[in-house]
């Protein structure tokens, strides 16, 4: 797609603040996208332009009610209609954004909707959250009132808005009753694999425990795991996990001397949202006469999300229009990473090729614009479009990029600590939808247009934290452990949040969280 933009004029940023509220992580689920449609005041009745003006109001009123509670931030919010653009006058009523009759979203797990009915003495409004990709109800909030002013539309979106939030525990509800009637949907479980034995000799066998539970504590029952391995051969291609989400599985080394990489994924598993999600474990055992003298283990748990926001005018051929952007991306990572330190034990360098990681990284970007047709055509006059990319990475699949871990801990001087793992792409697309017109008859005949697709391309690309400076660094919490006058291991806590401007005025916020413990592998090997 061209680029039909030309930014000149930066403008107000409190939308964007109130939007970046909306950006970090909570709990172990990913969380959830949704967007805000216009609302549909077509059976809405008005007897002059004043309560005409109040009635078109409510998708903007509707939005600030939304932004005004703290419990929205469990959501990453976007508007897909143009209730963030009325107040400019640069969307009419009639350019208004109602969720389509049919055909789901595509950028959205989740949609909030509204309508108003009635005439002067009596209106309701219904404000509305619905599955983003088959439209079913979800949850309702309803509020009446009887003349149509600024005052008492106002009232009505807040009451309404009030009673559909908190977001999450409403869409909690709702996952878990597409669970009970089919047991093989899940939220994003997390697949661990534990062997009993972490030191296995040559052809040595041990027993290998898998638990696989989803993000909201349940157990992934009686679910196929597909197992490989390298360094060794599991006993099974595939098993199944019981009740409790367990099984047990033998696992035999090989014939070489080194590292063997045992991982499990679950074939084929849809999500809560209807979408294809990836869901991968692994775990690494030492094999034969590998010298583990100076072998450390570094086991984590890494937690990123983010949004960015932009509000522009743009001057156009025929005016100026309005231009917003929202992204926002989540990653998620644990596993552990064996290597090996200096004499002091305080630097640690490693270029793995043993790494036991899973995790997924998510990325989507929104853009919108209303206001003259760019391109100065007058069919259409008034123009909209949407567009929007979406990308999946599943760590360490496939992967022609290795992962890294840089650690460095001098209380009197510098602290590294950069942690990065790579990614394969394993679903992307993109999509544009605008407003388009013939002439027709000496007349403009306006029509919507939407192209969409996927990627056909593997991509490859490494993500995680990075951190350094004097000590101590801010959002960087260090712990030497110490046992008979010697360095034991070390506990590390990252809690991160930056906020600042690209250079296009975008405003962007971004939480970074990660735990992180470093031991020698002496002291978590289990040998045979």
């Amino acid at each position: 797609m061209k680029p039909i933009f030309r930014l000149l004029l930066p403008t107000f940023i409190a939308l964007a603040n109130m939007y970046l509220l909306h950006g970090q992580s909570e709990g172990n689920c990913q969380k959830p996208s949704m967007a805000l449609y216009d609302a549909n005041t077509s059976s809405a009745v008005t007897s002059n332009a004043t309560e005409e003006e109040a009635i078109n109001s409510i998708s903007e009123l509707i939005l600030q009610a939304i932004l005004s509670d703290s419990s929205s931030n469990q959501v990453f919010l976007f508007s897909y209609g143009f209730a963030d653009t009325l107040k400019n006058d640069l969307s009419l009523p009639e350019h208004a954004f109602p969720l389509p009759d049919s055909g789901g979203v595509d950028d959205a797990n989740y949609v909030i909707t509204s309508k108003i009915v009635g005439s002067p003495g009596s209106y309701t409004l219904t404000v509305t959250i619905a599955d983003g990709h088959t439209y079913a109800h979800i949850v309702d909030g309803t509020a009446t009132f009887g003349s149509a002013t600024t005052d008492n539309v106002k009232t009505a979106c807040l009451s309404a808005i009030q009673q559909i939030l908190p977001f999450t525990s409403r869409i909690g509800s709702y996952q878990e009753s597409l669970k009970a009637v089919n047991p093989l949907l899940a939220i994003n479980p997390k697949i661990d694999i534990s062997p009993a034995i972490s030191k296995l000799p040559l052809k040595g066998s041990t027993d290998v425990t898998i638990t696989v539970i989803d993000c909201d504590g349940s157990p992934i029952a009686n679910r196929q795991l597909k197992l490989e391995s390298t360094g060794g051969t599991f006993g099974l291609s595939t098993v199944q996990t019981d009740a409790s989400g367990k099984t047990k599985v033998a696992f035999k080394a090989g014939s070489s001397d080194g590292i063997a990489i045992l991982s499990a994924t679950i074939p084929n598993l849809i999500s809560v949202t209807r979408d294809t999600i990836y869901s991968n474990g692994s775990a690494s055992i030492v094999v034969g006469n590998v010298d583990t003298t100076n072998l450390w283990v570094m086991e984590f748990d890494l937690r990123r999300s983010g949004t960015s926001y932009k509000d522009l005018l743009t001057q156009v051929i025929d005016g100026t229009g309005w231009e917003q952007k929202t992204s926002f991306m989540t990653q998620s990572a644990y596993g552990k990473i064996l290597g090996t330190a200096n004499k002091r034990k305080t630097e640690f360098e490693f270029i793995d090729t043993t790494m036991s990681v899973s995790g997924q990284l998510f990325m989507h970007t929104f853009s919108k614009y209303t206001g003259p047709n760019p391109s100065g055509e007058n069919c259409p006059k008034k123009y909209w479009e949407m567009s929007g990319s979406s990308q999946t990475y599943v760590a360490n699949l496939d992967s022609e990029v290795k992962s890294s871990f840089s650690f460095e801990y001098d209380p009197q001087g510098l602290d590294v600590l950069s942690l990065m793992i790579p990614y394969t792409s394993v679903d992307a697309y993109g999509y544009r939808w605008y407003e388009s017109g013939d002439w027709e008859s000496g007349g403009c005949r306006t029509y919507s247009v939407r192209d969409a697709g996927k990627s056909k391309f593997k991509l490859f690309m490494a993500g995680g934290i990075s951190l350094y400076g004097m000590s101590p660094v801010p959002g960087l919490t260090i712990i030497q452990h110490n046992a008979g006058g010697t360095i034991s291991g070390y506990t590390i806590q990252v809690d991160v949040t930056k906020t600042g401007y690209y250079a296009d005025s975008e405003f962007y916020r971004y939480t970074d969280q990660c735990t992180a413990t470093l031991k020698p592998f002496s002291t978590v090997k289990k040998d045979k």
